[in-house]
Order: structure tokens, then C-alpha cells, then sequence
């Protein structure tokens, strides 16, 4: 199904870290959906992680897969009034943040994303992620850039 089909329900594809700069792109999401009568795919990733092309050995219960769906039920948790009345989709996906979420816009009407999320590099003005999925996404992307964002 493409976005140029008009007998389907528009879709708004959010990325969820559980950072506030995600939690206040789910708001956001939950709002623009609740006007265009969309649907919400909540999108959150997990990886193992590398370092330098290394991947460290870890313990036989670690599990990111689970903390990603834990930190997506929580961020739905924190959104749960704004997201009354709307239909959610949870995914979570194994990958790359910026190309899961690229490849989750594809058939979107619209991908709705934070400035910074959970990186070391939470000085950067613009996140990679945001970055890429703005320059990259097949649909519009809205990134929400403080002061939109509440910072704790």
C-alpha cells in the first residue's frame, strides 16, 4: 500500500527512546493524528551493542530487545491522555535507529521524531537520527527541537 492511496487510514510513524525529546514527538504525534483521523506506529529499536566493530561479550540474560519493548510501554505510559482515542501500532524493531525509522516512513504519511534522543552525543544541535530520517524519509518528518521539548 503506498502513501497515494486514499482508501487507507493515514499513519504517523514516531520514534520512541524514552528520552523527553521522544516522549514529547509521541505527544506531538498523538495530537496530529487525533486532527487527520491517523493512526500512530510507535517505533522503537535495539541493537547490541558495538564498540569500534567489537562486539563485547554479555551476560547470558541481557536482553535489549526487552528493555527497548519496557522503555516503548513506559513512553506510552507517560503519553497515555494524549494518546486517548488514538490507534496505536508498537513495534519494536531490531536495528539502526535512523534506517529502522526511514524504513518505517516508507508507507507513512508522516514521520514525527525528537532533536536528541538517548546518544552520547547529546551535544549535537541536530541528532544523527533526526538528521538522516529528515534527509532520507520518502514522507514529511517533523523533529521536534527544544524548546518544544521538555528537558528534566
Amino acid at each position: 500500500m503506498t502513501r497515494s492511496d486514499s482508501s487507507r487510514e493515514p499513519v504517523v510513524v514516531v520514534g520512541v527512546d524514552g528520552s523527553p525529546s521522544s516522549d514529547a514527538a509521541l505527544r506531538w504525534a498523538a495530537h496530529q493524528a487525533r486532527l487527520t483521523g491517523a493512526s500512530i506506529r510507535a517505533v522503537t529499536t535495539w541493537a547490541y551493542p558495538r564498540i569500534y566493530g567489537f562486539e563485547p561479550g554479555f551476560p547470558d540474560d541481557y536482553r535489549p530487545d526487552q528493555e527497548a519493548e519496557r522503555a516503548l510501554k513506559e513512553a506510552l505510559a507517560r503519553a497515555s491522555d494524549d494518546l486517548d482515542g488514538v490507534t496505536v501500532h508498537e513495534e519494536v524493531v531490531e536495528g539502526q535507529p535512523a534506517l529502522v525509522l526511514t524504513e518505517a516512513a516508507e508507507d507513512a504519511d508522516l514521520v514525527v521524531i525528537g532533536s536528541r534522543g538517548h546518544h552520547t552525543l547529546s551535544r549535537m544541535i541536530l541528532g544523527s537520527v533526526s538528521q538522516y530520517v529528515a534527509t532520507h524519509a520518502t514522507c514529511p518528518a517533523v523533529i521536534l527541537r527544544p524548546p518544544c521539548v521538555e528537558t528534566t
